[in-house]
């Protein structure tokens, strides 16, 4: 998936978050670790590549998937802080979890035991 927008460490979202280190890509665009620059804290930001940026029903499904994890409070969910749209991609601005992903405990573990599984 190419992005088009020069997107890299240094790149500067909404006057407020600076892309700071790639940390994955998927089907719905790259996710960075950044920083919010007034708050000098960690986040991270999902970046929807231009092509689906350019498809309103996926800008809206994006802002739908930000207003829904907004509204929950929870420990295990991460918290999405905010939404927008710059030089055509839209990004979902999220707290940043540090540690493995899912995808690396499992290849390294196998299947996770119920207890670990729920516990908080």
């Amino acid at each position: 998936m190419a992005l088009d927008l020069h997107l890299g460490p240094g790149q500067i979202l909404g006057g407020r978050y600076r892309l700071v280190q790639e940390l994955g890509r998927g089907g719905m665009g790259v996710v960075w670790r950044g920083e919010h620059l007034g708050l000098q804290r960690g986040v991270a930001i999902k970046v929807l590549p231009p092509e689906l940026t350019h498809d309103a029903s996926m800008v809206a499904r994006l802002r739908r998937e930000a207003l829904a994890v907004s509204r929950l409070a929870h420990p295990s969910v991460v918290a999405a802080l905010d939404f927008g749209v710059h030089q055509g991609a839209a990004y979902l601005v999220m707290e940043l979890v540090e540690g493995d992903t899912l995808t690396h405990v499992l290849a390294r573990e196998g299947k996770i035991a119920l207890p670990r599984a729920l516990r908080k």
